[in-house]
């Protein structure tokens, strides 16, 4: 087996083990849990994190195939219960831009520039939205953001499955 090989079943095992992992979690920890201890948005940042920065080789030359990010969001529904607000730069950026910036976002975390992960509570003092925010370069041009509600874990789901699924 050549490295190509090792890297690339490394890659598929990752993103099948990482869903695995939060398909269990949702059929049968996080509804026996206590409220105070159900840890869906943690897990979810969690996965969301290592399926962008682990197997990132495996999917970004096949996110090249997809032009505008915004018309490629639009056209895979994961724009249309408003669940997912993406920042308005995106119509100027590809898909594989877009998922780059939201990566560095999460990659090189520096709040005093506006990267890294945001966390909006509802008026119960829990996590509702979560925002990563990003950029496409060093300068931070072209920032980007997307914004999911995670009261329903689906929205992030749909994204992860855009950018693994390709």
């Amino acid at each position: 087996m050549t490295n190509e090989d090792i890297e690339r079943d490394f890659a598929k095992a990752f993103i099948d083990r990482t869903e695995k992992i939060l398909s269990q979690y949702k059929q049968n920890v996080s509804k026996n849990c206590a409220k105070d201890e159900n840890f869906d948005v943690t897990l979810l940042v969690n996965c969301l994190f290592g399926l962008l920065m682990m197997p990132e080789k495996k999917y970004n030359n096949k996110l090249k195939q997809f032009g505008n990010a915004e018309s490629y969001l639009e056209d895979s529904g994961i724009l249309e219960n408003g669940k997912v607000c993406v920042s308005q730069n995106v119509n100027e950026l590809t898909f594989e831009q877009f998922v780059r910036s939201i990566r560095n976002g999460l990659g090189h975390w520096e709040e005093t520039q506006g990267l890294g992960i945001e966390y909006k509570k509802n008026e119960e003092g829990l996590i509702d939205k979560i925002v990563i925010n990003g950029s496409l370069t060093v300068k931070k041009e072209y920032k980007t953001s997307i914004e999911f509600d995670v009261t329903d874990t689906e929205n992030v789901t749909k994204f992860l499955d855009l950018i693994t699924k390709v």
